[in-house]
């Protein structure tokens, strides 16, 4: 039967101390034979002995055989241990080797009898190199944190729970890699330090990351500082803007509770509602804007009340309120602000006003129109008839008398005078020209006629050509024209006139100007200052009526310039 190794051995060191017991026996013979007995070595060997003698040296056998047993017992024992120490280590190693991890085992004299592969990757260094060379591991610390990892090298010696802490190394190729440290001591079941294990991890990313997140904290730090700083500014600047208001405002908390009021409320209310609730509010309670109120304050929202008017202050009011919400949209505050219409209103009536008469201005002139359209009528259709009809007469009883009658010339002279004198009045009551030829052409017309009466000369420039569809416009600026050539005609004593035109499809813009005598147009005490104000009064509401613009120019001896702008309008826009 094949023995097993454990048993082997153990057959060999019991046979080892049967071998040495034999050798024991014989040993003892020897000496028997030569200092004691007087007998052959194999009788002292083996016979001539007595009982006390061979129990001695049976005893010394198995002595030795017992010490055999037990020490190869020990033997066994202790190969045991080193197995599973052996079959440990294997295992350790063969984690350590494939950890991620940079590991090393230290001993107790500061030898270091295994380093990971990942030493490399880490470090830069073989585990070759650290082995070979222990001084690497502390060398490769960085200079400020080599006290720290010295200081708890030394405690690991004596201490069999240490902290894990951060330190810095550098590597073969001089880069700076943050490293993260821990260790166990191990000692053996008596207590005594073997040496430890150790732990690094690198955290380089990790440390940058911290870095660069601690350097985004104190930007984000110094961010909300510097906005803590506007929002106090602002909040003051706000508060003294508030306070210094045009406008009367009230802030009221969410449950309608007034909290805060500026100078302008004060001096509204006197002071005497600082206490109330918004629902207390006499003139909004009394104008049916309660439940408005309510369910803003509940729901938000804003609300623009009607004008409202405050006795004591004679003065109209609109109510502005509206609600400030929360981060969480909840209704945090209740902001009134008293908006002064009376200014508004006042002008807005005042433009209603102006709006009637600018209606009534354009009513007068149509009617001045229809009846100078009316009189020019009955001047062509009945009085010219009857003087046509007077000068054929006086023509048959001219013919009849056959002698020179002065006076019947002097009649048919003066009847001729007054046919003309009526075609130019009919002239300027209706002119036909306006409706045959169109503005522009009417105007020259006119300027031509206007020549030959006054023998003052007239000279028109038109730039643009837009036809004007607007009837009433096209009147007003022909007779604006017509009148400032009456006016220069009677007060200028002028010599010559310059009528310019400007047309485009949104505005007509004209002038007329004159080198007459000129006047103080702030004078209106002379009787002719008077005369010429009546046509100005008319050609300045001509204009008005039409949507325009007028202005005159005029300094004594420098002559006079008028000038108007009026927009272009189609007759459905009236």
């Amino acid at each position: 039967m094949k023995l097993s190794k454990t048993n082997k051995i153990r057959f060999n060191i019991i046979l080892i101390a049967l071998i040495f017991g034999i050798i024991s026996w014989i040993f003892d013979a020897i000496i028997d034979y030569f200092f004691f007995f007087n007998s052959s070595f194999q009788n002292v060997l083996l016979f001539h002995l007595s009982p006390h003698m061979h129990f001695e040296r049976i005893m010394i056998v198995v002595t030795f055989l017992i010490f055999g047993i037990f020490v190869s017992h020990l033997i066994l024992k202790q190969r045991k241990v080193e197995t599973h120490l052996q079959e440990v280590q294997e295992r350790f190693k063969l984690v350590s080797d494939f950890a991620k991890d940079w590991e090393y085992w230290i001993t107790k004299d500061r030898r270091l009898n295994y380093v990971s592969p990942s030493a490399e990757r880490i470090t830069g260094y073989k585990p070759e190199e650290f082995m070979n060379d222990n001084t690497i591991l502390e060398q490769i610390v960085h200079p400020e944190d080599k006290d720290k990892f010295i200081k708890h090298t030394i405690q690991s010696l004596c201490e069999t729970d240490l902290e894990s802490f951060d330190f810095r190394i550098i590597t073969k190729d001089n880069q700076i890699r943050w490293i993260e440290h821990s260790c166990q001591s191990v000692f053996d079941s008596k207590g005594i330090y073997l040496g430890h294990r150790a732990s690094n991890k690198d955290i380089t990313l990790r440390k940058t990351t911290e870095q660069k997140l601690a350097e985004s904290e104190e930007v984000l730090r110094k961010i909300n500082e510097e906005l803590e700083i506007k929002i106090r500014r602002r909040t003051k600047e706000v508060e003294s803007l508030i306070e210094q208001s045009p406008f009367a405002i009230a802030i009221y908390d969410e449950g309608g509770k007034l909290i805060e009021t500026n100078l302008k409320w004060n001096e509204i209310f006197q002071n005497n509602v600082r206490d109330i609730h918004i629902y207390d509010n006499e003139y909004l309670i009394s104008h049916g804007y309660l439940s408005h109120i309510k369910n803003l304050i509940r729901k938000g929202g804003r609300l623009k009340t009607e004008p409202i008017l405050l006795e004591e202050e004679e003065k109209v009011y609109i109510f502005n309120i509206f609600d400030i919400k929360d981060e969480k949209g909840k209704v945090n505050r209740i902001i009134c602000q008293l908006e002064d219409r009376t200014d508004v209103l006042q002008r807005e009536d005042i433009n209603r006003e102006l709006d009637l008469q600018k209606r009534i201005s354009s009513a007068v002139i149509d009617i001045l129109e229809q009846d100078r359209k009316r009189v020019a009528k009955e001047l062509h259709d009945q009085i010219g008839q009857k003087l046509l009809l007077a000068k054929l007469g006086l023509e048959m009883i001219e013919e009849k008398t056959f002698e020179n009658n002065e006076k019947i010339e002097e009649a048919k002279r003066q009847i001729i005078d007054i046919s003309r004198d009526i075609k130019s009045i009919i002239f300027s009551l209706r002119p036909a020209e306006l409706d045959n030829y169109g503005l522009t052409d009417a105007i020259q017309l006119m300027a031509h006629k206007f020549s030959d009466v006054t023998h003052i000369k007239a000279m028109i420039n038109v730039f643009g050509n837009v036809k004007v569809r607007n009837k009433k416009i096209e009147l007003n600026v022909y007779r604006i024209i017509q009148e400032a050539l009456n006016n220069i005609s009677k007060h200028a004593n002028a010599t010559e006139v310059q009528i310019d035109l400007h047309f485009n499809s949104r505005m007509i813009r004209g002038s007329v100007k004159d080198n007459g005598v000129g006047f103080d147009v702030n004078d209106t005490d002379k009787g002719t200052i008077l005369d010429i104000g009546y046509g100005l009064i008319s050609m300045r509401e001509r204009t008005k009526i039409s949507g325009g613009e007028f202005s005159i120019q005029s300094e004594p001896g420098r002559g006079t310039e008028i000038y108007f702008a009026i927009p272009l309008k189609d007759d459905k826009d009236e």
